[in-house]
């Protein structure tokens, strides 16, 4: 028998193979940003949504929403409020308002506080009126001063607090994207 041809044969079907194998993976959520980072008030913030997901205690059915949005809030070395670099700004309230590029359609709520395994953000399960293009407006508003006091003194003081910061992003909403097995983002 002539191992010569078998061996050249198995590396003919090697690839098509490897790429059927990689093909047949699960595909793993991704978060699309709306837009570039920001930067206000010595804090960075990020908005961007992914598939819906199931959130406790009292989120909505994930199969009733087209995605989940969220907003990602952390602070800077130049921050005033005592934040340690890079950590999540907690105590906020964070209300949003989507609309459709017409501005015949809109829908808004607030962004509560939630936990995950890739760290906390504020967000929730959202419907869009569709595919197309929107504005995401939101409106963080400071820790309520009647729950998170703030040290005054000369050696251990912080900075008041912010006035409520709006930013807001245009984009295109295309659907939940989906990480292929071979790289690049794809599942639009």
């Amino acid at each position: 028998m002539d191992t010569r041809n078998t061996g050249a044969a198995a590396r003919r079907f090697r690839w098509p193979l490897i790429a059927l194998a990689v093909l047949a993976l699960p595909a793993e959520a991704v978060q699309v940003a709306l837009g570039d980072e920001l930067w206000r008030h010595g804090m960075t913030i990020q908005a961007e949504y992914l598939h819906p997901l199931e959130v406790l205690p009292d989120s909505p059915d994930p199969s009733a929403a087209d995605a989940y949005l969220q907003l990602n809030i952390h602070a800077q070395r130049s921050n005033k409020q005592g934040f340690i670099k890079f950590s999540w700004v907690p105590y906020l309230t964070v209300h949003y308002r989507l609309q459709s590029a017409d501005g015949r359609w809109s829908r808004e709520g607030v962004l509560p506080p939630t936990m995950a395994s890739y760290g906390p953000n504020y967000g929730a399960n959202v419907r869009f009126n569709g595919y197309g293009r929107y504005r995401a407006s939101f409106r963080i508003e400071p820790p309520p001063p009647d729950q998170v006091r703030r040290q005054v003194g000369r050696q251990t003081g912080v900075g008041t607090w912010w006035e409520p910061i709006e930013v807001q992003w245009e984009f295109d909403y295309l659907g939940p994207g989906k990480k292929t097995g071979v790289g690049g983002s794809g599942g639009y």
